[in-house]
């Protein structure tokens, strides 16, 4: 409960109210532009489940703020419906202030992450960055709206470490319904200023949708760099140094920046609006599409690379938070050899890692609702990613937990409160026919789906190579990677060589079965043919009566016949000369 000292923004009958509407205020989190931010618990679901409070004071806004940009981003928050944006349940006006109660990220902001981890790791920085820009063109494309203040202090991280932006103070809504976003044309200038695009700069009209493109930009570069690629202080140099493009951007990369992420930052911060792309050709780029494994590898990276162990600071190799005791307990665990049982039937499945915060404290809630199995019909599993990668592939899992419920083959994903209550309606009133199934090549049994898992399985194998390399070897890191490469070279050249006779055994050029002495025979009978044919021609001006040419045809047949007395068809050819010579 707050104390005295916290309760005194908010009086007694607006505490009323909210107690009424079923939210309990808790704690304070902080404090924002216009307000504090409170910490509370929805209770009407029978748990406590957590959401923040954001307080908005109209009397410390502008008039300007507060008749245009409020109601911008009231209407902002109640239109938006993302899975990486803040969702948001109740908004109050009470008097002169706004109360907005949404979802509570228990894992703070990017910015606060990036400056206590510095430097990123590509997929990890990938994987924020993918979700962070599918929020941003969900928004662009389909409700119309540019945000106009992304960065990383508006990216929070919730329970399972999923990126989810918020603060839609600067959201700018397109009404002409006939108006192309590429056509949007502001005169705004509002934002952050490191994130500001040169248009903001110098205050020219921007288009704010490739704004939003540029702050993007912005945020991948700070994730990857731990820092801004240009110095904002002086606003002349950073506008110089955003119109060098892109011989300044290029400097600023650190060595072991991929080339692919170069590529596209930049795409992403050039300072062209018209060669600037757009969210859409930033999804589709090399490096976020190539990027899939590593999306889907999240959770698994968090258990192999350093850099993500920051996330949860525990040990891996833990013993699992969930295990069926003795075969008492209605929880069965599912691996990789059994996993298709799950099939048939109605199932419930839970996915974690006993390194996952989010699932320890689940698992009472999951063995509660296990409990209920006989009585609901079904049956409630839970599969360890950290054992089973391939499922976690198979499955499509990129964060912890994650729930499934399966009927006969379907595959449908939980999405409601987890606990128990909740869990055993929505089995009773079968609220998850309103749930759409997952499409049928996305679905684990699919061949497609088979594929990633065996990837995913490859991959663990060349992790634990590594790790075996580096820890039981003393192997260093640069080491482990240059047997890797040479590995890689020598088995591509196997491959190869193996290609090539295998194509050669199939398609080998084969010279005909033909004995010498017929080759020899052909060649020459092929020019007697055609002495013959000619002599045939000589024949008809012989009937003529020219007598010169009928003596010369037959010294030229008389002189073949001697050559080839041997060959097939001569004696034929003296007795035709012959009848001739009788004439």
């Amino acid at each position: 409960m707050l104390n005295t000292n916290e309760l005194l923004d908010i009086d007694e009958k607006t505490l009323a109210v909210f107690r009424r509407k079923g939210y309990q205020l808790k704690d304070r989190l902080g404090e924002g532009a216009f307000g504090m931010v409170y910490r509370a618990s929805y209770t009407k679901t029978g748990t406590d489940q957590l959401c923040a409070v954001k307080v908005m004071d109209m009397t410390k806004m502008s008039p300007k703020v507060r008749d245009k940009f409020l109601p911008r981003e009231l209407a902002a928050l109640m239109e938006v419906k993302h899975r990486y944006a803040i969702r948001v349940f109740d908004i109050f006006r009470m008097s002169h202030k706004v109360y907005v109660f949404m979802e509570y990220a228990s894992n703070g902001d990017l910015a606060a992450y990036v400056k206590k981890n510095k430097i990123l790791k590509e997929p990890l920085a990938c994987v924020w960055f993918t979700q962070t820009s599918e929020a941003v063109h969900y928004l662009h494309t389909d409700v119309k709206m540019s945000h106009r203040d992304i960065k990383l202090d508006n990216i929070l991280l919730n329970d399972s470490y999923e990126a989810k932006l918020t603060d839609f103070g600067f959201a700018n809504l397109i009404t002409d319904e006939n108006m192309e976003i590429a056509d949007m044309v502001s005169e705004t200038y509002c934002g952050t200023l490191p994130y500001y695009s040169p248009q903001l700069v110098t205050k020219k009209p921007y288009n704010p949708f490739k704004a939003d493109v540029w702050a993007m930009g912005l945020v991948l570069y700070a994730m990857l760099c731990n820092r801004f690629p240009f110095h904002f202080q002086d606003l002349k140099k950073l506008y110089k140094e955003q119109t060098d493009h892109p011989n300044f951007i290029r400097t600023r990369f650190l060595s072991f920046n991929s080339a692919s992420v170069r590529n596209l930052l930049e795409m992403m911060l050039n300072p062209n609006e018209k060669c600037r792309p757009m969210m859409a050709e930033v999804l589709a780029h090399r490096w976020v599409v190539n990027s899939f494994i590593a999306i889907c590898f999240f959770t698994l990276f968090l258990v192999t690379i350093d850099q993500f162990k920051l996330v949860y600071g525990t040990d891996t190799k833990k013993a699992n938070i969930i295990t069926n005791t003795g075969g008492k307990s209605p929880l069965i665990t599912i691996n990789e050899d059994d996993w298709e049982q799950i099939l048939t039937g109605e199932w419930m499945v839970l996915f974690h890692a006993p390194w996952c915060p989010a699932c320890r404290a689940l698992q009472p809630e999951w063995k509660s609702f296990s409990g209920w199995s006989s009585e609901l019909g079904i049956k409630v599993g839970a599969i360890d990613v950290t054992t089973n990668p391939g499922l976690s592939g198979r499955f499509l899992v990129t964060a912890l937990p994650t729930i499934y419920h399966v009927k006969e083959g379907i595959f449908r994903q939980y999405k409601g409160t987890r606990d128990t209550n909740s869990f055993a309606s929505f089995i009773e009133e079968k609220t998850w026919q309103s749930i759409e199934p997952v499409t049928s090549w996305k679905a684990p049994n699919s061949l497609q789906m088979s594929f990633v898992s065996y990837l995913f399985k490859i991959s663990m194998a060349f992790r634990s190579v590594h790790n075996s390399l580096v820890e039981d070897y003393g192997i260093p890191y640069w080491g482990s990677y240059i047997v890797f490469a040479f590995a890689t070279v020598l088995f591509g050249a196997l491959l190869g060589l193996m290609i090539v006779c295998v194509i050669d055994l199939i398609w080998s050029t084969r010279i005909p079965d033909t004995t010498y002495s017929e080759m020899h025979q052909t060649a020459p009978q092929t020019k007697l043919k055609d002495k013959v044919d000619d002599d045939d021609i000589l024949t008809e001006s012989d009937e003529k009566g020219s007598g010169v040419e009928d003596s010369a045809n037959s010294k030229d047949i008389e002189e073949i016949t001697t050559t080839d007395d041997e060959r097939a068809g001569t004696n034929k050819l003296r007795k035709r000369r012959a009848r001739k010579d009788g004439q």
